[in-house]
Parts: structure tokens; sequence; C-alpha cells
């Protein structure tokens, strides 16, 4: 399992920020059935309290845009689909309240895997999503992050 851990928090990650993801399904965290996703969801603001971690698959391109309106500005990440098909999007938004957060964190990371789910390497062999690399072998990916105007 491979992935990229960008996390983004206040004062850049508010209730101003969208995040555009090209993708169609969403995985919420040790569930069964997956979701639709809209392609565009709002960032719940600090007051509101959220925990939320799932998986973002069936992309139709290997980007996603993080856009603040208040700020006038946003963050474009771009990879290539074919190593990292899936997202992984944790919103650790006030919402835990247990060790170690206790309500206090307010950060979202928007990661780009190879594989789901996120607990395990075993687990991702069983879903059919853990690629493989042969003795000897090896794989490079370019990532391509950028400051964009919204």
């Amino acid at each position: 399992m491979w992935g990229q851990h960008p996390a983004y928090g206040a004062p850049f990650l508010s209730g101003d920020c969208r995040l555009v993801l090209p993708a169609t399904r969403y995985l919420p965290h040790g569930a069964k059935d997956a979701e639709e996703w809209p392609g565009e969801i709002a960032i719940s603001p600090e007051h509101e309290r959220l925990f939320a971690m799932g998986y973002l698959s069936r992309l139709r391109e290997g980007w996603y845009e993080l856009h603040n309106q208040k700020l006038g500005f946003g963050v474009r990440w771009s990879w290539p689909l074919d190593v990292f098909p899936h997202v992984w999007l944790w919103r650790e938004l006030r919402g835990s309240f247990g060790y170690p957060w206790y309500g206090r964190c307010y950060v979202m990371g928007v990661e780009p895997f190879t594989s789901v789910p996120g607990s395990g390497l075993l687990n991702a062999i069983e879903q059919g999503t853990a690629p493989e690399l042969a003795a000897g072998a090896s794989v490079s990916a370019t990532f391509e992050v950028e400051m964009i105007p919204v």
C-alpha cells in the first residue's frame, strides 16, 4: 500500500472551503455499501463537529482541488491515476473526543492511495486493491501541487 498524506488545517481549512474531486463512489470506513459521491462537498465549519473517514474510487481523473472562497485561492493536486486510483478522505473536524484529539483537532486529509481500505494490507488484498510489485521491480510517480485562484 502506497499513499501520500497531504493534510490541511486552519486558517486555510474552514467552512469557506469546498473539495472538488472527480470520483463517483464513496465508501465510509467500515461500511459494506458505497455511496454516490457528488463530485464536490462543502467543508464543515469549526463550530460543527464531524469525524468521517472513507475512500473515494472510480475516479475519472487523478486530481483534486480544495478551494477557500473567502481567501480567494486553493490548492490543486494531480497524479497518475493508474498508480493511485483511490483517495482516502479523513475529516477530523473537532469530532473525535477520545485520545489523542479530545475534540480539539480541526484537520482534513485528502490522500491519493494505491489501495483501500485503510485497515491494513491483508484487508486491501482481500478487497483486490493491493498492487503487487515483483522482486527487483520499482514504481515511481510524479505529483504536481499548485496554488490556484478561485
